[in-house]
């Protein structure tokens, strides 16, 4: 979904910018979605780690 929407017009330039923040932050989210201990393979959720991600979300978003 990230990458159709990269070379649409009516998508802000903004996100467009910031198009490699947000497809760093989808990989990284993806491990952890729907709750699937499985999916995660073990691997421990880093609070710095996320805090980063975290901030990235904030500056895209403007906050």
């Amino acid at each position: 979904m990230l990458g159709r929407n990269r070379d649409v017009e009516q998508v802000p330039q903004a996100l467009k910018e910031a198009y490699d923040d947000i497809d760093d932050i989808n990989t990284y989210t993806r491990q952890y979605m729907h709750g699937d201990p499985n999916y995660i393979q073990g691997k421990r959720l880093s609070s710095d780690e996320l805090a980063g991600f975290v901030e990235k979300t904030l500056l895209i978003v403007g906050r």
